[in-house]
């Protein structure tokens, strides 16, 4: 007699096969492109923000085109670098962390309006493309 289903063992090798195919840890980056990394995701996860509650742009861009970059440098995306590098150690409490600190800084220049001509989306902006330059620039 069968001591298993066999729906249990197709689970268990599709396990099995499954956790074969996943890659491994990841190796740590030195301090210096953890803290550009931190500081990047801050940024466009900022510029997002902006762009998704000042001027109605769901995309999410800024992240998105980030998340290709350092996937291709180092195998990471915005949420791992959150998991792994933020003070936090989660990408959930991060993000609201981000997105407390943005709500309060468009609230102290005014709302959105004020925000724009006070240049916050084009500080966002520079500081976003300075950054991803640097990113870019490292081996």
């Amino acid at each position: 007699m069968n001591r298993f289903p066999q729906s249990s063992v197709i689970a268990l090798v599709c396990l099995i096969l499954w956790s074969t195919a996943m890659p491994g840890p990841r190796d740590p980056v030195d301090p210096l492109t953890a803290e550009l990394l931190v500081d990047l995701v801050r940024v466009a996860a900022e510029y997002d923000l902006y762009s998704a509650r000042c001027r109605g742009d769901l995309s999410g861009r800024r992240t998105d085109n980030l998340k290709k970059a350092m996937i291709r440098k180092y195998g990471l995306t915005p949420t791992q670098v959150q998991d792994d590098y933020f003070p936090e150690r989660s990408h959930q409490a991060a993000r609201r962390n981000i997105e407390k600190d943005f709500v309060q800084q468009i609230a102290q220049l005014g709302g959105c309006r004020e925000a724009k001509k006070a240049g916050y989306l084009d500080d966002l902006r520079d500081r976003y493309l300075e950054l991803l330059d640097k990113l870019n620039q490292l081996p």
